[in-house]
């Protein structure tokens, strides 16, 4: 058996242990470009005369280093690539593989890896931005429950750091707002958390508002999309209604798109672009500038790894810097008290009629 086809093998069983194993589609698709680029370079070194016989060596990941550098690969690049190729070739020394495809060691050593510089966080959004975030008078044209949708989508991802996809997989079941919480069933990884909302109440009195003003239909289950769209190109299978349209997952690409154009409304033009991982990034910053707790910040985010949530202590301002968070929150508490008024006499007047 020739060093290529073991790989190849190799790569198959990899790959369906991994589907078997309920990894993410995110992880599995990691996979399978590593295991296609490294059997790319293997083939060049094949045709080379230089390919190590029976099994990748050393010598061949070295080689495959050198031409990532000379390409012009990012170190953080290489790294990443590196770490699924070490986790890929310690699968091949498991007992559990075929002996006729074990490795006797893996060719990966963490001494290969590429020192990087962990790069700060980049922010896109100021605290004045945050603030007209919070307000809720209309800036651009949109009807009632469109506004309130687009608001609560923002006020959401800027109150509590989840992610695009875990906001989309969020349903009606998962929020308790007597308790002001939600539950995050499907995190990153498969994971779940429950997700704290804002202190001030401003998460909690949007989505009060956004289920009051109808932009969501009142007759499909609770567990469906608390976010949808009727739209025939969306994600999944419908939820059953009556009397109303198909209400489906949106895509990560609608929620992005919709929370950028609403942005950029709002912050009259100042913004453009803007990704919703930016508003997690900004969450993260007013959490931590508020609190300076890295451990409970790694908690609210999802981190499997302190050392990822380290990456946004540098976000920590001067002490005589954070008193303008508190302007922050102030303005996010007035918002939140502004919209509770407006959502109790906007109900009593439906009552009384």
């Amino acid at each position: 058996m020739t060093t290529i086809e073991r790989y190849d093998a190799l790569a198959e069983q990899y790959t369906r242990m991994a589907r078997r194993n309920n990894l993410t589609p995110d992880t599995i698709t990691n996979y399978e470009s590593f295991t296609n680029v490294f059997r790319a370079f293997l083939q060049k070194r094949e045709k080379e005369g230089k390919l190590s016989v029976d099994y990748v060596s050393f010598d061949d990941i070295q080689a495959w280093i050198d031409e990532m550098t000379q390409n012009g690969n990012k170190p953080s690049t290489i790294k990443q690539r590196l770490v699924v190729a070490s986790q890929f070739f310690t699968y091949s020394t498991k007992p559990y593989v075929h002996e006729d495809l074990r490795y006797p060691q893996s060719p990966v050593s963490p001494d290969f890896y590429p020192k990087t510089v962990t790069e700060p966080i980049a922010e896109k959004l100021s605290n004045d931005d945050i603030i007209a975030l919070w307000s809720y008078d209309r800036k651009y044209k949109a009807s009632e429950a469109q506004w309130a949708r687009n608001y609560a989508i923002s006020t959401i991802l800027l109150t509590t750091g989840i992610r695009n996809s875990e906001l989309l997989d969020v349903g009606l079941s998962d929020i308790d707002l007597a308790h002001g919480e939600i539950i995050v069933m499907r995190g990153k990884g498969r994971k779940q958390r429950v997700v704290d909302m804002d202190s001030g109440g401003l998460c909690a009195a949007a989505i009060e508002n956004y289920l009051r003003v109808g932009g969501r239909p009142k007759n499909i289950p609770d567990s469906a999309p608390l976010f949808g769209t009727t739209a025939g190109h969306s994600y999944g299978n419908a939820a059953a209604t009556r009397d109303a349209e198909p209400w489906h997952r949106g895509t990560t690409a609608w929620l992005s798109q919709l929370v950028a154009r609403h942005i950029e409304r709002q912050t009259d033009g100042r913004v453009v672009g803007c990704r919703t991982h930016q508003l997690r990034h900004a969450f993260a910053r007013l959490q931590l500038n508020s609190t300076g707790n890295l451990a409970e910040l790694q908690s609210l985010l999802g981190h499997t790894s302190p050392v990822v949530t380290e990456r946004y202590s540098k976000r920590l301002c001067a002490r005589r810097e954070r008193a303008d968070f508190l302007r922050v929150l102030a303005a996010r508490d007035a918002a939140a008290e502004r919209l509770r008024g407006m959502n109790a006499e906007k109900t009593n007047i439906v009552k009384m009629a």
